[in-house]
């Protein structure tokens, strides 16, 4: 199910968080590493932060968080290529 960035982005300490709601409405945050935008960018990062919500790979808060690294981000241009 593609996440939509709603925004507006947070920065941590190790990157960037920023809100999406999937297909239903559902708020979902997506947690990027520095790493992972620096390399690769939101435009990889939102279809593998996809994958791993419909995957379940997700920590389940009050609002799921998707968490993605610079190796996530490497599996999705390798399955993409």
């Amino acid at each position: 199910m593609p996440l939509e960035d709603i925004g507006p982005p947070t920065v941590t300490l190790t990157g960037i968080n920023t809100r999406a709601v999937d297909r239903n409405g559902t708020a979902v945050i997506i947690s990027a590493s520095q790493e992972a935008i620096d390399d690769f960018g939101w435009g990889v990062i939102l279809p593998m932060a996809s994958r791993k919500y419909d995957d379940g790979m997700f920590d389940a808060n009050a609002t799921p968080m998707v968490r993605v690294t610079v190796a996530d981000c490497q599996r999705w241009m390798d399955d993409n290529a």
